[in-house]
């Protein structure tokens, strides 16, 4: 009991409420205005769009200050080859599993073509996404890309412009 006591002790010890308040903060928002976003587009479906900035903006907000740019930037490439691999592959065939591992692997094909090996993990989440949504509300493989990579830089702002306003020193004059 001894030991369970203080391992929560030590746990409770480096909770961040900065951490917390920063992550909440970009969560809502991202969620928020992502689902406003998507209702100029597609009413049918704005939560998707919510939901996949929300999750940009969670995985940005994560990242050391230091290489939070480098990881919005990262994100961001990442989505829009997958969705570009997504809504070409998309367009020519119908939108089934077939198609996707299609699409999965032209999609690990450009990434290593372009060397960038870092960025094939979530370019590859965007094309299952794509198939997702054309699944579930038959949109434009272009406009679905469109949007996916519209959500993914607002999520990306989002937790930039948050992290910088809550880890920004202010200059000692």
């Amino acid at each position: 009991m001894d030991k369970v006591y203080t391992h929560f002790k030590k746990a409770v010890a480096r909770i961040s409420l900065k951490r917390i308040i920063e992550v909440c903060i970009v969560g809502y928002f991202s969620f928020w205005l992502g689902s406003q976003y998507n209702l100029l587009f597609l009413s049918t479906y704005a939560e998707t769009g919510g939901l996949w900035a929300a999750i940009s903006g969670l995985f940005i907000i994560h990242e050391l200050k230091s290489d939070i740019i480098g990881t919005g930037s990262r994100r961001l490439l990442g989505t829009v080859i997958g969705a570009a691999v997504g809504a070409s592959v998309f367009s020519f065939l119908d939108s089934s599993l077939l198609t996707m591992t299609l699409a999965l692997a032209i999609t690990i094909i450009i990434c290593q073509l372009l060397n960038l090996p870092n960025i094939i993990k979530i370019a590859c989440i965007t094309v299952a996404v794509m198939l997702f949504v054309q699944e579930i509300h038959n949109v434009n493989p272009w406009m679905n890309a469109f949007l996916r990579a519209s959500e993914t830089l607002i999520g990306g702002a989002i937790a930039v412009l948050i992290a910088y306003l809550m880890r920004h020193e202010p200059d000692e004059r």
